[in-house]
């Protein structure tokens, strides 16, 4: 019989790396995962607790939009366990996620697919908005590194 509580804290664990991926919260998340643990994240495929693992820890390109996204507590159905998430635009981030959990008998994480969506194409604008002024005058200071492009009045790429 599974046990609810130990699937939730599982997921959690696995959300709280994925989000982080500091190291600290890998280590909690891999005494959650199964040996033979298999992840789907879009079209790749992972076998293994080590590359599972790897996948969850350390800085990754969406990392920054995980850490600001707003999560949702694992819900379980008796046969696993769903996180919703969602994110503020980012570019070309996602917009929402759904993190599917299944469990073998011992409540470890047996499977976890990671399904993203896109939010809706950016519409094109005439001034740069207020948040990514905010961004670039910032740039310099807290050591981020800029590349700027934009489409010129005649409709020629600038970088």
């Amino acid at each position: 019989m599974s046990d609810s509580k130990k699937q939730v804290r599982a997921a959690t664990a696995y959300v709280r790396a994925l989000r982080s991926g500091e190291g600290s919260a890998s280590q909690r998340a891999a005494a959650h995962l199964a040996s033979d643990v298999e992840a789907t994240i879009g079209s790749a495929k992972l076998s293994g607790k080590a590359d599972v693992l790897a996948h969850i820890t350390g800085n990754w390109p969406n990392t920054p939009v995980y850490q600001m996204g707003a999560w949702g507590d694992p819900v379980t159905d008796g046969t696993g366990a769903t996180v919703e998430a969602e994110f503020p635009a980012f570019g070309a981030g996602p917009a929402r996620a759904t993190l599917t959990f299944t469990f073998n008998e011992a409540d470890e994480i047996a499977t976890v697919e990671e399904a993203y969506a896109g939010g809706p194409r950016p519409e094109p604008q005439k001034e740069i908005p207020l948040v990514a002024r905010g961004m670039i005058n910032t740039a310099l200071s807290n050591g981020t590194p800029m590349v700027v492009a934009y489409v010129d009045e005649a409709g020629v790429p600038q970088l």
